[in-house]
């Protein structure tokens, strides 16, 4: 049996569906798919979308492709397991790959594949395409904030979630509800949320699950601005470290805590786990200062 893939319309000026060939015993038949094309961008010879920067999805496209050709072989073979290897009649079989496709392009919805992709996140299955290392678990915090955002999103704003609606439309009314009261949110901010809708669309698109692809529009941008920097001079970082707080401890340990993320670069979230050095036991052999601001412990 053989399997290829035409356009019902080679010479229309818009994008035209697509039909399977498939051919055995000298006769044929057509099975449309799901998917539409423009011919600019179909290469008639390999029955393929073409490799041009024109139109940068195409490695998805092809997949997709193989994968409604995988389906029509298996529904093939499997009719044949089923009938003592009697191969089935076109008849037969067309009914039989109509309802294989349509099982296989049931589309699992957007908030669904999200949270799917945040479970990976969070439990390290994902790699950084750059590094090749695992994402780190904390990475999934961020994904989870997203998601709730686009939860309450979706109800408050009577919007309907899924990957055909992640528009511009989506674009420019979650832009809306992150900026106004109450969560009035920079873009900076909001920036993030989009750069992570963006990554579960992309990953969803190179698993042929998603087929939108409004998200790599320039206008679906990654929103940004400078942000005001505000820091410490090293004498003013001095002057509180001088500081007599001998007499208040909880003000102590805060102000070197706060030092102490100052001299890091820690967030806060690490710095302020930390332990005081009076919880563990010095080495008074070497009598090393237990913190970056050179205070000695009472251990020492």
């Amino acid at each position: 049996m053989r399997t290829k893939f035409y356009l019902k319309r080679p010479d229309s000026k818009q994008p035209t569906s697509i039909f399977a060939l498939v051919s055995y015993n000298g006769s044929s038949i057509k099975i449309y798919t799901a998917e539409s094309i423009h011919p600019k961008n179909w290469n008639p010879e390999s029955n393929t979308a073409k490799n041009t920067p024109r139109f940068p999805e195409h490695p998805e496209f092809n997949e997709r492709l193989n994968q409604i050709r995988s389906t029509i072989n298996r529904t093939f073979i499997d009719f044949k397991n089923q009938n003592d290897h009697t191969a089935p009649s076109l008849e037969n079989l067309k009914p039989l790959i109509a309802k294989a496709l349509k099982k296989q392009t049931k589309k699992q919805s957007f908030l669904a594949y999200y949270q799917e992709f945040l479970q990976k996140t969070s439990s390290g299955q994902r790699l950084n395409h750059r590094n090749k290392q695992n994402i780190r678990e904390g990475v999934a915090k961020g994904y989870q904030t997203t998601y709730n955002h686009l939860l309450t999103f979706s109800k408050k704003w009577k919007r309907n979630l899924d990957f055909d609606t992640v528009d511009m439309d989506f674009h420019s009314e979650f832009t809306k509800y992150l900026s106004a009261a109450p969560l009035l949110l920079s873009r900076n901010t909001i920036g993030s949320h989009f750069q992570r809708i963006k990554a579960v669309m992309s990953d969803a698109t190179e698993r042929a699950i998603n087929s939108n692809l409004i998200f790599k529009s320039k206008y679906f941008i990654k929103q940004t601005e400078e942000a005001e920097t505000i820091y410490l001079s090293e004498d003013e970082l001095r002057e509180m470290r001088d500081l007599n707080l001998e007499h208040n401890d909880r003000l102590a340990n805060v102000r070197d805590l706060f030092l102490i993320g100052c001299y890091t670069g820690l967030r806060f979230s690490d710095f302020s786990v930390l332990k005081s050095p009076e919880s563990r036991r010095c080495d008074e052999k070497r009598r090393r200062f237990c913190w970056p601001v050179k205070r000695q412990c009472s251990q020492c």
